[in-house]
């Protein structure tokens, strides 16, 4: 046990040391992470200020907003999710009996590593959504429910855990495959993400008005983005991990059955959200959305070479290589966007770190 510790902290310490060089040396490339940063800074002056969360979420702008406050300057931020998405493996390796194997695919994944160089808010929703699953399943309830609440408040796709944990008692004493949990688990989500519909129908007079806004938005961007209807059926539910994961991924639909428990709620209405999100032509279906659930992918492909014991050791070492080379590509390919709108980064972060 000492040496898989020793491993996960040894692989998890350099991975962080390589992106905060990163960070130190290539601007983000994510102009949406500046407009987080921007929304924190006026925060500061106003912090009741409802319009300025736009279309987003209210809690990462707010905790965001301590750093701003301070005059920390912009690359803080970076580091932070840095930091959150190196706790992220460490969670997974206390949380799963093929802990090791399970920690070290999901540190060496190209999405998080990526999404840990950047002021974005999907690594800190990575780390609740992580914790959250392992809360529910040391029955630590209180815990899960304020986790999923807080995921609520930074990313939509929360809000399908939310609506998960309100059916799962009643879907469990049907199906009759796991325990039910208890009610109390979903009472916080739900009074996270009624309170901000409310909020914002006393601030603005009407209902809905920031949801339709991110709708005309998205709607917008995907029209733009579309390529036509048979690739973006294929897009987002098979390209996109195939693509971001490897070969690796193939592994997978054979140890989720193993895998499953309470936990995975989370996951499950993270997903079924953002499936029928895109769908609907709701999100972008950028490889970013599937930050969060890239530490459940890592635990099922972890659990299906488990009971390979004839294979298991190759196993282990190809789809390491495959998670290795699909990183290294994402930061050749990240490189090239820097590099190629460096002015633009520079300035915006310049502007970031400008004190009025």
């Amino acid at each position: 046990m000492r040496g898989s510790v020793r491993w996960v902290v040894a692989v998890v310490g350099l991975l962080f040391v390589l992106r905060l060089v990163w960070i130190l040396r290539v601007p983000d490339v994510d102009l949406d992470a500046y407009g987080h940063f921007g929304i924190a800074r006026g925060l500061c002056s106003d912090p009741w200020n409802l319009g300025a969360h736009w279309v987003w979420l209210p809690a990462y702008h707010y905790l965001l907003m301590v750093i701003a406050c301070l005059h920390g300057p912009f690359v803080v931020a970076r580091i932070s999710s840095s930091l959150m998405i190196a706790a992220v493996p460490l969670v997974v390796f206390r949380w799963q009996r093929c802990g090791l194997m399970a920690a070290l695919f999901c540190a060496a994944s190209s999405i998080p590593n990526v999404l840990g160089v950047s002021a974005q808010q999907e690594a800190l929703f990575s780390l609740l959504v992580v914790l959250s699953a392992w809360a529910i399943d040391r029955e630590r309830w209180l815990a899960a429910s304020g986790l999923v609440a807080l995921a609520c408040l930074i990313r939509y796709e929360a809000w399908g855990a939310a609506g998960l944990l309100m059916a799962q008692p009643i879907a469990a004493r049907v199906t009759k495959r796991f325990a039910p949990l208890p009610w109390r688990v979903a009472v916080l989500p739900v009074i996270a993400v009624a309170g901000w519909l409310i909020v914002h129908r006393l601030y603005e007079g009407a209902w809905f008005v920031f949801l339709a806004g991110l709708v005309r938005y998205t709607h917008a961007q995907r029209d733009v983005l579309s390529q036509g209807p048979v690739m973006e059926a294929l897009w987002f539910p098979i390209l996109v991990p195939l693509l971001t994961l490897g070969p690796a991924v193939l592994l997978a639909p054979f140890g989720v059955r193993r895998a499953l428990s309470r936990g995975w709620i989370v996951p499950l209405g993270i997903y079924a959200f953002l499936l029928m999100s895109y769908l609907g032509k709701g999100a972008l279906g950028g490889p970013r959305y599937y930050g969060s659930i890239v530490p459940f992918f890592c635990v099922a492909i972890a659990r299906a070479i488990e009971h390979m014991s004839r294979w298991r050791a190759r196993l282990r070492a190809l789809v390491l290589v495959s998670l290795v080379s699909t990183t290294a590509i994402a930061f050749v390919r990240l490189h090239g966007s820097a590099a190629a709108s460096a002015g633009t980064l520079h300035d915006a972060e310049a502007r970031m770190n400008a004190r009025d």
